[in-house]
């Protein structure tokens, strides 16, 4: 009958559990306390445990079932003999009790509180919500187009902007790790408090989802399946079986033993439920061996939650009951380590390795190293400068690999000595100084191939071989600041054609990678260079920053001015190449200031840079630069693959969108292009009258795209 004590096991499943010769009574059996005597009333229940009494109730509502079903086909599987049982019987009987247990709630409210206790302290490390919504990664993953890009995506605004959904993940994605950090200060303190609130009321929230889905159906459908489709049988045993408050006991196919709730369907392999003190309920997959009905009482004790229920006392079973909740509790950790495991990526460091000091290297013995002194120097004092540029190398040969070191050439004719450097091998590109305003190249350790090695070799104007040798200091430090960048750069060449044999002087498969690629591949070489030079010349910084203030200055006037001139020319390829000029002097002059402040332990600050990329919208983005570019110089030498320097591509086209220039790969591996229209709508009609003839070429080439077609 419905009431306010109402049983989550109920009173007839108990009465199998009676003692004998006291069929009012059982012995319930609690970790750490001896087992009491109870009365079977009092056994498996709680106030209102389902709902309020009343007509209408989930009480009343589970009641009827077992009134009409439940109880009258338990009691035909113990009053009948022994022997195979009616798998969608079985099925009904196990899925309703293993469903309708407090046990279901209590595993349920664990896994809360320990998943939020877990995610609390997790939601304050930045790099586990960095992987949580996928923007770990150098690309947008499944996770962040499921989650992130779907939603945008549903916008009228973007749905009307006629905009490529690959444009739109790579900007969300490219916005969305530059923002990211900010973002994670601001939310996470309101996240960490939904939190604790979710781990206080974790109880009454599994309560209330609990009975929805009682009161959605007393026989969960899908659970009940599986188990129809299990061989099953009764087996009547000569001792004692005890009642687990998990009902019944899921044995998968690993062998482990685990409370049926916590078992996945395609893992069952056995199922066994006691219906009485000296009876077993057990299914069976076809190709399962039979269960050994011995095991049961140890299963069912550490799959019980709380506590089990037995018609016997005896030492035995007492020191069996520390075993409670051991499986339920093992089985819930183990699935959130697993749940999270994919969304922590932080290394584990030996107590010993974390201790261990660096030990000081031995200078490496320099290769042999040609000089070239050309119309620069005469006899006596190329040799004083061979022997100062012999005394830095030996200096840093501790911390710069120089075996890639093909020789130093310094020149009167700087930019002479560049386009005639005998490089080794077949290209049609010739080297070139620095046309940059504002900037003069000087310097500059080309890649050279000598007997199927790639070298450097590196190439200065004349006045630094002097520097080199100077009695003034500052001519002397800024000499010496510039000879170590392109030692550095003679370095990197080895780390990467050592760590990634093979891609040097390969061309490129996509021309994407490779149109981007091209702007990032002097940036970090030349973060490198700076971070190691910069002790040397820590004044260098002022010139970096100024030269990267001038080139976004600079980037304001000319790619707006482009982007209009494509308009009228149409040329794509004129329009990227134009474009990315100016996107890779930003790219270069921002990773000397990053790798010239990072190599400092004093690090400066610069109003003015600060200002100029607060007013671009592009502060977050140096701040992703510079963390990106950090990232290689942590993997220096231990690179997996030449996509960790593809992947800095990214920053490449980042740097176009404020300009309304956006550019993403084609399967075919090329280059889509989209320069939405309303960038220029308000100086296009002024244009149109100042450029007739282009006009009117505007209008040729779409009557013949629309004519083709």
């Amino acid at each position: 009958m419905s009431g306010d004590n109402q049983h989550f096991i109920p009173l007839h499943v108990l009465r199998g559990f009676a003692i004998a010769g006291d069929s009012k009574f059982g012995w319930e059996y609690r970790a750490d306390v001896p087992p009491e005597h109870k009365r079977l009333k009092k056994l498996a229940s709680d106030y209102q445990f389902y709902s309020e009494p009343g007509p209408e109730s989930l009480d009343k509502k589970i009641t009827d079932h077992e009134n009409d079903d439940l109880a009258p086909n338990i009691a035909t599987l113990r009053k009948n003999p022994p022997g195979p049982v009616d798998g969608q019987l079985a099925a009904e009987i196990i899925s309703h009790l293993s469903m309708r247990s407090e046990s279901t709630r209590e595993s349920l409210t664990s896994g809360v509180r320990v998943m939020t206790a877990r995610m609390f302290s997790l939601f304050d490390d930045e790099s586990f919500i960095r992987n949580f919504v996928g923007l770990s990664g150098k690309e947008a993953g499944p996770r962040f187009k499921d989650k992130i890009v779907a939603e945008l995506l549903k916008e009228p605004k973007i749905q009307q902007s006629n905009i490529p959904e690959e444009i739109i993940t790579r900007v969300a994605f490219g916005l969305a790790r530059e923002q990211f950090s900010t973002s994670h200060r601001q939310f996470a303190p309101a996240l960490r408090f939904k939190l604790a609130a979710l781990h206080q009321s974790a109880d009454e929230i599994v309560r209330r989802s609990h009975n929805k889905a009682l009161d959605q159906g007393v026989v969960p459908e899908e659970r009940a399946k599986v188990l129809a489709g299990l061989i099953w049988e009764v087996v009547e045993v000569p001792y004692n079986i005890v009642l687990p408050d998990c009902i019944a006991v899921g044995i998968g196919k690993d062998g482990n033993a685990r409370p049926l709730l916590l078992m996945d369907n395609d893992q069952l392999a056995t199922v066994a439920m006691a219906l009485s003190s000296h009876r077993l309920l057990i299914g069976h997959q076809a190709d399962e061996a039979a269960f050994d009905p011995m095991v049961f009482n140890i299963h069912a004790i550490a799959c019980s939650e709380r506590f089990f229920v037995s018609a016997v006392v005896s030492p035995e079973l007492s020191d069996w009951s520390r075993y409670i909740g051991l499986q339920s509790s093992t089985v819930l950790n183990q699935e959130l380590a697993r749940s999270f495991e994919e969304f922590i990526s932080a290394p584990v460091i030996s107590e010993a390795a974390a201790e261990a000091k660096p030990q000081e290297e031995e200078p490496a013995p320099l290769p042999p190293v040609a000089y070239h002194f050309l119309g620069c120097a005469d006899e006596p004092t190329a040799q004083r400068i061979a022997a100062a540029t012999s005394g830095v190398m030996q200096e840093l040969s501790a911390i710069i690999l120089l075996n890639r070191l093909d020789g130093v050439t310094f020149a009167e004719d700087y930019p002479a000595a560049l386009a005639t450097l005998d490089r080794g091998f077949a290209t049609r590109t010739v080297l070139t100084t620095t046309d940059e305003p504002n900037a003069v190249g000087v310097a500059m350790a080309p890649v050279v191939l000598r007997d199927g090695i790639v070298k450097a070799h590196i190439v200065m104007r004349g006045w630094i071989g002097h520097g080199l040798i100077s009695t003034d200091e500052e001519a002397n430090r800024t000499a010496t600041q510039i000879f170590v960048g392109q030692l550095a750069e003679v370095g990197c060449i080895e780390l990467f054609d050592t760590a990634i044999p093979g891609i040097m002087l390969t061309p490129f498969a996509s021309y994407f990678d490779s149109f981007r690629y091209t702007q990032v591949a002097d940036a970090w070489s030349g973060y490198f260079a700076a971070r190691v030079g910069a002790p040397i010349s820590p004044e260098a910084g002022e010139r970096h920053k100024t030269l990267l203030v001038a080139a976004l200055k600079r980037a304001s006037e000319e790619l707006p001015r482009l982007r209009l001139d494509y308009r009228f020319h149409g040329d794509v390829r004129r329009l990227l190449d134009a474009s990315m000029k100016q996107v890779g002097y930003i790219l270069k002059h921002s990773a000397y200031l990053i790798g010239h402040n990072d190599g400092l332990d004093d690090k400066p600050q610069y109003d003015m840079l600060a200002e100029e990329l607060e007013r671009l919208g592009l502060k977050a983005w140096f701040d992703l630069y510079a963390q990106d570019l950090q990232t290689l110089w942590d993997q220096r030498g231990k690179w997996g693959s030449f996509e960790e320097f593809i992947a800095l591509g990214y920053h490449a086209e980042r740097l176009l969108w404020p300009y309304g220039i956006f550019v993403w790969p084609t399967p075919d591996g090329g280059c889509g292009l989209k320069v939405p229209m309303h960038t220029d709508a308000a100086r296009l009609p002024a244009e149109i009258v100042r450029r007739p003839l282009q006009t009117i070429r505007v209008i040729a080439r779409g009557l013949w795209r629309r004519f083709r077609a």
